[in-house]
């Protein structure tokens, strides 16, 4: 009982940080290609952010449904999610080691103002998608409770 417990558990933390690394990754390439694009218009940028929290969201109700929904994970399943984590993480890394060098190298001038608006409510926003993530971990928590024994 306890190692199907410590499973499912290690399974759902696993899959929730996929989520948020991939919104982490999707996000910082989206204020690269900003930067690059010179891109203005906030209410572009803003449904571009929305688009990939949404696409996010279904990412981690795919893995769910895949990994969590059916069965109590394997070992197997529990080392791919491990690995997906650890690849998102070293991507992250990457980007951001890259994207400093771009920034560091490149004259922003009078777009840096707002760059800088942009990039603060874009974190805002990394604030708020990983909770509609965890709501619908307690949703199926609560709701699937009885079905996974």
């Amino acid at each position: 009982m306890k190692n199907k417990t410590i499973r499912i558990a290690l399974s759902s933390v696993l899959i929730y940080l996929i989520f948020k690394k991939l919104y982490n990754v999707l996000t910082q390439l989206l204020l690269w290609l900003n930067v690059e694009l010179r891109i203005e218009n906030e209410y572009v940028l803003f449904t571009l952010n929305i688009i990939i929290g949404i696409l996010s969201l279904l990412i981690l109700i795919f893995l769910y449904n895949q990994y969590l929904k059916k069965d109590i994970p394997k070992n197997k399943t529990i080392y791919f999610l491990l690995f997906t984590t650890f690849i998102l993480t070293i991507v992250i890394a990457a980007i951001n080691y890259i994207y400093g060098f771009y920034l560091a190298n490149i004259d922003l001038d009078d777009f840096r103002t707002t760059y800088l608006f942009q990039f603060g409510w874009s974190k805002g926003l990394d604030i708020i998608f990983p909770v509609f993530g965890l709501i619908y971990f307690f949703r199926k928590l609560l709701t699937e409770k009885n079905t996974m024994v």
